[in-house]
């Protein structure tokens, strides 16, 4: 299949295209040609496809014994990258226009929620970055003096849904009367298309990812 007819079935999956250095001008290319001029592996990049495309999607033994390792290491580093530089970033710039309006106390309660859900989605990546990932190298790579990190057996990712959640909540229930309403459903946008993407990179982690962990561990690879 051509990438560009892929996008068209679901172009969801535009929000993935820069996290595996896929950009637009692929031409007629097909998907397979796309991820093999950028180095990807097309089965990797079809897996996260099928996470963004089928709600719940877990995929069997035999898919996760074709995914690269290090191709979902990228594609999470990029997410965060995502995350941090870009729809954080996008979110604090919105909420800010949006209390405009708003008295000082009313700022401050929403900013705080705000504020606790960056703070939780950076140090739950800081582990990642400075632990896991390093972990996942080093076992790929079958390094002698592999550090295993102080991992659980799941990735801790409740309570960041809880306090964007909460964040959600505020702004859907609780602006006062007067509040610029065009604002307030741009802010809303964005916080449920962050929560949707974030549930989706907590699938590959949890279903992808830690699968790989484990095989890898058990297998000595």
């Amino acid at each position: 299949m051509k990438l560009s007819d892929l996008i068209d079935l679901n172009p969801d999956l535009l929000a993935i295209l820069g996290r595996t250095g896929i950009g637009p001008g692929f031409g007629e290319a097909t998907v397979e040609e796309a991820c093999l001029g950028r180095g990807l592996d097309t089965d990797t990049f079809l897996e996260v496809c099928r996470v963004y495309t089928f709600r719940d999607y877990v995929p069997s033994a035999a898919a996760l014994e074709k995914v690269r390792p290090s191709d979902i290491i990228r594609y999470l580093k990029l997410s965060h990258n995502y995350y941090v530089s870009t729809a954080l970033t996008s979110l604090r710039d919105a909420i800010n226009k949006m209390l405009i309006s708003c008295d000082e106390k009313r700022k401050r309660v929403i900013f705080r929620f705000f504020e606790e859900y960056e703070k939780e989605m950076l140090k739950h990546f800081e582990y990642e970055e400075e632990l896991v990932f390093p972990y996942v190298g080093a076992l790929s790579s079958k390094a002698s003096d592999i550090v295993v990190p102080p991992m659980e057996r799941e990735f801790e990712h409740s309570s960041m849904g809880e306090k964007i959640n909460d964040l959600k909540n505020i702004v859907l229930k609780y602006l006062p009367a007067g509040s610029d309403s065009d604002t307030a459903l741009e802010v809303l946008r964005r916080l449920y298309d962050l929560s949707s993407d974030i549930a989706r990179h907590t699938s590959i982690e949890d279903n992808i990812l830690l699968p790989i962990i484990k095989r890898m561990e058990s297998h000595g690879e």
